[in-house]
């Protein structure tokens, strides 16, 4: 039966028979083809439970008996109602917990938004694409536009754009538009909103360059499409010493830029939007908590945290940003000895890192991996900490986050010099990241462990000048301080560290590197024996001999 809006699904148009598609989440319900995709992707499920998602999607306006269930779904056969009971445990291990609400002796209601049946031509003509917003935010990088006046500046330009687009392809958490759709804008007047809409993308990054002798000029900028707001642009002036290694140069610097500022856009929204959250916007909050729980050493922040993560991957067992968090949350919980089962929090940890390697090997969880390995409730696992951040450098260079990691564990595992390197290129390509106290604090602890401690104590009060609460920026403040000779000055920074976290630093003062010889352990043995001194609990005379 036609519609008021037009010909009902199932009916023809033009000779071509249309096929009922429901939209549930990420997922699309495909009656006639008796498929269920998820983001485009095939889904794995078997004929009962397809038929029992078909009848709970199509009756979804209210609940359904037991009885009509199994006669609608086992038609004219005997079964037990156990086999009705799998069928709904296996969907809403699939949809999510809250999938298919249960009414206690009386049967089942599916409880997830659909949408309105769509019409799509099974034969005949192809329908057209869908290219409505995902949640995972996607952004296309558009053709540097060439205004040097020399035709063969082209190469140089388009090998910008090119760059930018793969190295932003690395970040599992952005969906990047291919090359070829991205370049068939290229000479073309440009309307944002516009290729937003062509292209199904949220954001834009364009630009320009312009070369002059042997100075060029690159400036770049991310656009909003659905507003056309600009959040970032910048300029990049460069001497064509060597073309490409300032192609190079550049590239880092505006993927530096470009990623974090969409994950700052992507957190705000998820911030402002009140109500029921979906599965994204649960991740993006428990990442928000489990950051902000980091800087400021909070529990109660990170049990939160971990308790959303959780609630996302029930909605989306394969939420990337989800199964990231729950691993850091969890190497938090171990590092500062909060977590109240250590082996639970460690195989959590590491069961989502496992998971997200097998669906995406990310940096990240090579990242979230390494740490995990550093605080095996077992013994710390110094090979494969130094595999798995090696595995997540190399996985993505542009990730100013990884290399922050990275450069702290390699300064772990006695590689000071090697971490300095990674944590310097961190900040190079990342200049303004809202979170670059913790390379500075990390970039202290590698300095402090390369016996620069000058130099390091020029980075610790650059990280509590630059965040004022955090912990760690004040504590190896403290550290280096009493390495260069000024106790007072020491015990000040550790009692504000203190202030913030009064149970921070109790592991650190009472550990005892000496009985865990790893290839940092030296280096572990002169911070905690500064801290120590800086505490009062040794004698300062004590410090010339760590030094």
């Amino acid at each position: 039966m036609a519609t008021p809006d037009g010909p009902a699904a199932g009916d023809r148009v033009g000779g071509r028979r249309l096929a009922t598609i429901y939209r549930v989440g990420e997922f699309e319900l495909r009656a006639d083809e008796r498929r269920l995709l998820r983001q485009g992707q095939a889904v794995a499920l078997g004929a009962r439970a397809f038929d029992l998602l078909l009848c709970l999607v199509e009756h979804r306006d209210r609940l359904m008996g037991k009885d009509e269930i199994l006669a609608q779904v086992w038609p004219g056969v005997v079964v037990e109602e156990n086999n009705l009971t799998v069928q709904v445990s296996a969907l809403r291990k699939l949809l999510g917990a809250d999938a298919i609400a249960t009414v206690a002796g009386r049967g089942y209601r599916f409880t997830m938004a659909v949408s309105a049946p769509a019409a799509a031509v099974l034969s005949g003509e192809a329908p057209e694409l869908d290219l409505s917003l995902p949640d995972k935010p996607s952004i296309a990088v558009l053709p540097f536009i060439n205004l040097s006046g020399d035709p063969e500046q082209e190469y140089f330009t388009d090998g910008i754009t090119e760059d930018i687009l793969t190295e932003l392809s690395r970040f599992q958490t952005l969906f990047v538009i291919a090359r070829n759709s991205s370049f068939s804008y290229k000479s073309q007047a440009i309307d944002i909103k516009q290729i937003g809409r062509e292209l199904g993308v949220r954001y834009v990054v364009q630009g320009s360059i312009r070369k002059a002798g042997q100075r060029i000029r690159v400036t770049a900028q991310l656009v909003e499409t659905l507003t056309g707001s600009h959040l970032w642009a910048e300029k990049y002036d460069r001497v064509l010493e060597d073309i490409f290694a300032v192609q190079e140069e550049v590239t880092e610097c505006i993927v530096g830029a470009v990623a974090p500022h969409v994950d700052a856009a992507e957190l705000l929204k998820a911030r402002r939007r009140p109500g029921s959250l979906s599965a994204y916007e649960l991740a993006l909050r428990a990442r928000a908590l489990l950051l902000d729980s980091a800087m400021k050493t909070d529990p109660a922040l990170r049990d939160e945290g971990l308790r959303l993560a959780r609630q996302a991957l029930a909605l989306d067992p394969d939420s990337v940003i989800a199964l990231t968090f729950i691993a850091f949350g969890q190497w938090q919980n171990l590092a500062a000895r909060t977590a109240v089962d250590r082996v639970a929090a460690w195989r959590e940890g590491m069961q989502a890192c496992m998971h997200g390697i097998a669906i995406a090997d990310s940096n990240v969880f090579h990242a979230n991996k390494a740490f995990l390995n550093l605080y095996d409730p077992a013994g710390s696992r110094w090979d494969d900490v130094r595999i798995e951040a090696h595995l997540a450098w190399q996985a993505n260079p542009q990730d100013a986050s990884t290399l922050t990691g990275c450069g702290y564990l390699l300064a772990l595992c006695g590689e000071p010099l090697e971490a300095i390197r990674l944590l310097e290129r961190a900040l190079r390509i990342s200049p303004r990241d809202p979170i670059a106290f913790n390379s500075y604090a990390n970039l202290a602890n590698a300095h402090l462990a390369a016996r620069q401690y000058a130099q390091g104590l020029a980075w610790a009060r650059r990280a509590t000048s630059a965040a004022p609460d955090f912990v760690l920026g004040f504590a190896v403040t403290a550290a280096l301080q009493v390495a260069l000779g000024d106790i007072d000055a020491a015990r000040d920074a550790l009692a504000r560290a203190r202030q913030l976290a009064p149970q921070a630093l109790v592991t650190i003062e009472r550990s005892d590197p000496s009985r865990e010889p790893t290839p940092g352990s030296e280096a572990r043995r002169r911070y905690r024996g500064f801290l120590r001194i800086a505490a009062g609990l040794d004698d300062p005379g004590s410090a010339e001999a760590l030094r």
